[in-house]
């Protein structure tokens, strides 16, 4: 099959997708990437995936940016005619949602996060509930990674009834690039702190 994976930057790609990537490739798989390069783009190109260097975007809200953006993932995947798009992130999943859409592609939706335009009330969240409502609306399979992402969207009737949900266990983390280690006690004390930090901005 010719799979077709599309997030922000090589470096989400590389951190955690790269072993469902190289799992594709494995198994004879055409598999190409759309995304802005930052770290670990010849790491992703060693395991044998075609890159195509993308800026996304992700923080601005730019109207012409963004229907620029759209009008790129038309471009390539109406030129590499993808069996599946698996879409990663907000606007790739928007976007590239709607663009497979009027295609006629397959493609499959993961639901990282909402973001700041989707979760603060206000005008941009009407706008951007729509906008997700309308790129995931061709999507036979929507998955998500947290209950409360399910919640939002089936609160705010952001998904086809048609629509099949499957909430995702997380991302997972490959322990062995992530080896468990020994604890050394000392003056120093270690500690595990799993979540991530995000500025938002209004």
């Amino acid at each position: 099959m010719k799979i077709t994976l599309i997030a922000n930057d090589t470096t989400f790609i590389y951190n955690l997708r790269r072993e469902v990537l190289a799992k594709l490739v494995e198994e004879g798989h055409q598999v190409t990437v759309l995304c802005q390069f930052l770290s670990h783009r010849e790491a992703l190109e060693q395991i044998g995936c075609r890159l195509y260097d993308i800026p996304i975007g992700r923080r601005s809200t730019n109207p012409l940016a963004d229907l620029k953006l759209l009008c790129k993932f038309f471009q390539i995947l109406r030129t590499i005619k993808p069996d599946v798009v698996l879409t990663n992130n907000i606007k790739p999943n928007v976007y590239a949602g709607i663009v497979c859409r009027v295609l006629g592609i397959k493609y499959i939706p993961n639901i990282t996060g909402l973001g700041t335009p989707v979760e603060n009330s206000g005008k941009l969240q009407f706008l951007a509930t729509r906008l997700y409502k309308y790129g995931v609306a061709g999507a036979d399979t929507i998955f998500f990674q947290n209950e409360e992402n399910v919640r939002f969207f089936e609160q705010h009737h952001m998904m086809s009834k048609k629509s099949h949900l499957c909430l995702l266990p997380g991302s997972g983390v490959n322990l062995q690039a992530h080896p468990e280690l020994p604890y050394s006690p000392g003056d120093v004390v270690h500690f595990l702190f799993v979540a991530r930090l995000l500025l938002e901005t209004m």
